[in-house]
């Protein structure tokens, strides 16, 4: 197993970041710039339950997720996570790091008092609905959303 540590993300993370977020299949989106990126950066650091976490190997990150927590009003008020934009860097693939990653998030979302973990994930990512799958993710339901554009 690869040596790496996980940690919430800082500024000077993003040109790595940004190197990640250009190796997912983002469709017909074009890549973040780095200043959209800080942008984001510096909104997910101002919102209340919501982080970034980096995989730190050799010193840079080359894996990251991002993590909300969200107060549910149905099924018993439970707190939900719902983790996002996860990505390993397509060099270090298939050597456990995104399962490491994701075992690191549920432990996140645990301590957070969260019961439940969602995800979304394109129709065309077949190699990712397998992992997902393979860490005990279930499929549920339908994806729907309305461009506000």
């Amino acid at each position: 197993m690869i040596d790496m540590t996980f940690r919430t993300a800082a500024h000077r993370d993003l040109p790595a970041m940004a190197a990640l977020l250009q190796q997912m299949d983002l469709g017909d989106d074009a890549p973040l710039s780095l200043e959209d990126l800080e942008r984001a950066f510096l909104s997910i650091q101002n919102t209340r339950d919501y982080d970034i976490y980096v995989a730190v190997i050799d010193g840079e990150p080359r894996a990251m997720f991002t993590l909300l927590s969200v107060q549910d009003l149905s099924h018993n008020m439970p707190r939900i996570a719902i983790i996002s934009n996860v990505v390993v860097d397509a060099d270090l693939r298939g050597q456990g790091i995104g399962h490491a990653m994701i075992q690191f998030a549920l432990d996140v979302a645990r301590s957070a008092g969260c019961d439940k973990m969602m995800l979304t994930s394109n129709l065309k990512r077949e190699a990712a609905h397998r992992f997902y799958l393979d860490l005990g993710f279930k499929q549920h339901g339908l994806s729907f959303y309305y461009d506000l554009d």
